[in-house]
């Protein structure tokens, strides 16, 4: 998917580019997954992504204090030059902890993974360590920082929130389909939206 991320377009695909167009390749999975940047609205792309693992899906991209900070199948990494280069993460978010998404409140950073919880990073994704512990519901599919409070999508648990940093959790699934899979989250005109695989989207006063 396309992302807009410090005023560019980075598109992660297994894909080859035309003029133009980022084309996505069907049949079986490539060992060669890339990433793409856009500095003109995407009428133009070039490749980029040195360091980031090529065998590697990316699942989410976010920018923080002018770094942009990727989530992938082998950790979270990170790149200081718009995309062009990329370091691993340290601590949880390294290459064994797949993480499936990301999302940010005023000073930290949190990743959503498919076994390891929400994890959190206070120095814009260079080290990870847990929240504190509550949230249940599988693999974290989704994240939304709406000011200070972070709102999480999990894959059969609903949505969970935390007003403190993560460090503790309540659960916000009230007129929620039973074991909702959350795989989005999203906020416009003070309402919280969250989008269900096969059941529908759904939306809380925020």
């Amino acid at each position: 998917g396309r992302n807009a991320v410090a005023g560019l377009l980075l598109a992660a695909c297994f894909a080859e580019v035309g003029l133009g167009t980022v084309k996505t390749l069907g049949g079986e999975r490539p060992d060669n997954i890339k990433l793409y940047r856009s500095r003109n609205q995407g009428a133009n792309w070039e490749a980029v992504g040195g360091g980031l693992p090529r065998s590697a899906r990316i699942n989410a991209l976010v920018e923080v204090g002018g770094r942009v900070v990727a989530g992938t199948d082998s950790g979270a990494h990170h790149s200081e030059d718009e995309g062009a280069t990329w370091r691993p993460a340290k601590g949880d978010g390294g290459p064994t902890t797949r993480v499936l998404a990301l999302g940010q409140i005023p000073g930290r950073l949190f990743a959503g993974t498919d076994n390891r919880g929400v994890l959190q990073s206070e120095d814009r994704g260079e080290t990870w360590k847990p929240t504190g512990p509550g949230v249940k519901g599988g693999a974290i599919r989704s994240l939304l920082g709406v000011g200070a409070v972070l709102y999480v999508g999990t894959d059969h648990g609903g949505v969970w929130i935390s007003a403190n940093g993560g460090e503790t959790w309540n659960n916000q699934s009230e007129g929620l389909p039973a074991h909702s899979q959350v795989f989005g989250l999203d906020e416009h005109g003070g309402k919280v939206y969250a989008g269900l695989y096969s059941k529908g989207l759904y939306a809380w006063e925020a």
